[in-house]
């Protein structure tokens, strides 16, 4: 960015200097409309240069802000290291620049990198809706991971807060539908496949049933998405037979038919808050 008919030039952290119009700064940035609208002193020699304006930010931060709403330049690359777009989007942010702002929370960049990270830094600019995003891609990941952890350090405390509280929520609720006495499918839909007079064991005491619920809590702690219980391998493990073959004592059916099981346990799952 070296133009001839430059009035303004951007100095960067690093020393580097880009000379542009300040009509394209103005109609790209908030920030800059603000500044370049205040009243200036009247100095003949100062008409003759160009104004010169130190920023904090790298040459390769503004470089690449630069090619994004600058007429003409070729727009920056699919894919960014996120350190780059980390940076890039807090510039945005700071120089209320809509359009890169705009283009920098569309699909093409977001969505790409670790959704903890991307949490961390929506939240960090107040991107509420992005933030939101992440938060339900967090779901996927193994919070307990050492690489989940390292970027933990990343998120804010409040914030890690939030995270934690709507994985500790979706747990709580499913487990809650599992109890026999008071749950939506312990009470309402086990009861509902025998007859009242049939002899139903107290599930909630009942070895068979504990060691399920045990498993279904590992994994929505693991996993809180709860993609591996909508899988036919989870429904299969060996711990599990003996429970699919129980029969009440005096209809014959299953006490927990696993097919039908399934199929309200996956209800229960997709109905879980998805987002903090």
């Amino acid at each position: 960015y070296n133009h001839q008919d430059a009035d303004l030039v951007i100095v960067t952290s690093d020393g580097q200097l880009f000379r542009v119009h300040t009509v394209i700064m103005a109609l790209s940035s908030g920030f800059f409309q603000t500044m370049i609208s205040l009243p200036k002193k009247h100095d003949d020699t100062a008409k003759e240069q160009c104004e010169h304006i130190t920023v904090s930010e790298s040459g390769i931060i503004w470089k690449t802000a630069l090619d994004i709403f600058y007429p003409n330049r070729v727009h920056m690359p699919e894919n960014i290291p996120f350190d780059l777009f980390m940076d890039l989007c807090a510039m945005a942010d700071k120089y209320d620049m809509s359009a890169v702002v705009r283009i920098l929370k569309s699909e093409r960049y977001w969505n790409r990198n670790p959704p903890i990270l991307e949490y961390a830094l929506a939240c960090r600019l107040g991107w509420t809706d992005k933030a939101k995003l992440a938060s339900t891609s967090t779901l996927s990941v193994d919070i307990m991971s050492d690489e989940s952890q390292k970027q933990l350090e990343k998120v804010a405390t409040e914030d890690a807060l939030r995270l934690l509280q709507l994985r500790t929520l979706r747990r709580k609720r499913l487990i809650a539908a599992l109890d026999f006495s008071t749950g939506a499918i312990g009470n309402e839909f086990l009861m509902q496949l025998h007859h009242r007079a049939c002899h139903i064991p107290e599930l909630s005491d009942f070895a068979r049933w504990y060691v399920f619920k045990h498993r279904v809590s590992e994994e929505i702690e693991r996993a809180p998405i709860g993609l591996t219980l909508k899988e036919e391998a989870f429904w299969d493990a060996p711990e599990f037979q003996r429970l699919w073959h129980y029969s009440c004592i005096s209809c014959s059916r299953p006490v927990a038919p696993k097919y039908a099981l399934r199929k309200a346990l996956v209800t229960i799952l997709n109905g879980l808050p998805k987002t903090i």
